[in-house]
């Protein structure tokens, strides 16, 4: 059975990377935790005291997924599982991502507040 661990990060996108680190860099003081690639896309993660902001540099590109709420869940290694499970609740998962190589890996599950609004639920392998 799936249950929340955390809200662990908003993940929004941007057109131009620099200007919003800069704003929220300066307006709030969290730290540059770390700057990767995901998806073919720069990301620049910023630790607000434990909370994660992620800006996606997806100017020109549709990068689905994004923005979103990401919770850390605690539930079934397997996605399909998961998503079945989420579906008996009458809520439908948009899609699966699986990262890291598979189950071992973890996954994420997309679902549709109905406002317009992406949640991801994230399992971690960890």
């Amino acid at each position: 059975m799936m249950k929340s661990q955390v809200f662990r990060s908003r993940n929004l996108n941007t057109s131009n990377l620099a200007e919003p680190v800069m704003v929220y860099r300066d307006l709030l003081g969290p730290e540059v935790r770390l700057e990767t690639q995901a998806r073919s896309v720069t990301v620049v993660r910023l630790d607000l005291g434990g909370f994660g902001l992620e800006l996606f540099d997806a100017l020109g590109r549709d990068h689905s997924g994004v923005p979103d709420h990401a919770v850390n869940i605690e539930g079934p290694n397997n996605p399909e599982q998961l998503k079945q499970e989420i579906k008996a609740k009458s809520i439908a998962a948009n899609h699966i991502r699986i990262y890291g190589g598979g189950e071992d890996g973890g996954h994420s599950l997309y679902v549709d507040d109905h406002a317009g609004n992406l949640i991801e639920l994230s399992k971690s392998a960890r």
